[in-house]
C-alpha cells in the first residue's frame, strides 16, 4: 500500500472492499464514498466508528444515522467548519451489520483481518496527514476498571478486540500525542465524559484542547 498519496490509500482501501466482498459473499463490506472527495488540505481530523449500519449500508457512507448526526453536530460546534470536508471518517471494520453486537457472529478470523486491514490504513493516513486520530466506541474492550481487553481475550462482547490490539502497535506522536479515545456518540454517550468544568474551561479560553480533556485518560489505558 502507497504511503505518500491520500487518493492512492483510498483507492486500495475501496479495492479491498470489494475483494472482501467477492470473497465472503455471504457478508457485506461497506466503503465510505464520502472518502473519495476529500482533499488532503482540507483534512483536519481522522475519525474512527464502530462499523456500518443500515443507513451506513444504504448510502454507502459512514456516519450519516442517528450516531453520525450526533457526531457532526459535536465537531461543527468545538472543531471544523464543515464535517463532510474536514474529517476523514473510517471504522474499525468496513463489515455490516444492523448493530455493532452483530459483529459477534462475525468469523473471528475475518474480522482479525479486517480490522487490522484498517489499522494499517489508520497509521498511514495519520503519516501522510499528521492529523490527530479519534476513536470513537470501545467495541466490547474497555473493561469496567479499566484498561482493554486484546485480541486473545476470550470476552464474547469483545468485537473490536484485534482493532485496539493492533493499534496499540503503533505511534501516534511523541507519547501517542495524537491519537484520543472517546466513547460512542450513539446516545450521546461522548458526553458521560464532558463534564461542566470542560465546557467552561472551553468557553473561556478557545484554545482550550477538548480533545485531550475527553480522550487522555483512554489512550493511557490502551497504552500503559
Amino acid at each position: 500500500m502507497n504511503t505518500y498519496k491520500l487518493e492512492k490509500i483510498i483507492e486500495e482501501f475501496e479495492n479491498k472492499c470489494v475483494e472482501w466482498n467477492n470473497k465472503y459473499d455471504n457478508l457485506f463490506f461497506v466503503f465510505n464514498n464520502d472518502l473519495k472527495k476529500l482533499k488532503k488540505e482540507d483534512v483536519k481530523y481522522i475519525l474512527i466508528g464502530d462499523n456500518p449500519g443500515n443507513i451506513e449500508a444504504d448510502k454507502k457512507k459512514y456516519l450519516v444515522g442517528p450516531a453520525g448526526i450526533s457526531a457532526r453536530i459535536f465537531f461543527e460546534r468545538y472543531f471544523v467548519n464543515n464535517f463532510t470536508k474536514e474529517i476523514l471518517v473510517l471504522n474499525k471494520t468496513p463489515i455490516y451489520t444492523n448493530v455493532t453486537d452483530g459483529l459477534k457472529k462475525i468469523d473471528e478470523l475475518i474480522l482479525q483481518e479486517t480490522q487490522k486491514y484498517i489499522v494499517l490504513v489508520i497509521t498511514m493516513l495519520y503519516k501522510l496527514l499528521k492529523k490527530p486520530v479519534i476513536i470513537s466506541g470501545f467495541a466490547g474492550c474497555h473493561k469496567p476498571k479499566g484498561g482493554f481487553l486484546n485480541e486473545k481475550s476470550k470476552n464474547e462482547n469483545a468485537v473490536g478486540k484485534f482493532f485496539f490490539s493492533e493499534l496499540k502497535k503503533n505511534d501516534f506522536g511523541t507519547g501517542n500525542m495524537d491519537l484520543f479515545i472517546i466513547k460512542h456518540f450513539s446516545r450521546m454517550s461522548i458526553f458521560d465524559d464532558f463534564t461542566i468544568k470542560i465546557y467552561d474551561d472551553y468557553v473561556k479560553n478557545i484554545n482550550y484542547n477538548i480533545l485531550e480533556a475527553i480522550g487522555k485518560q483512554y489512550r493511557e489505558e490502551l497504552f500503559s
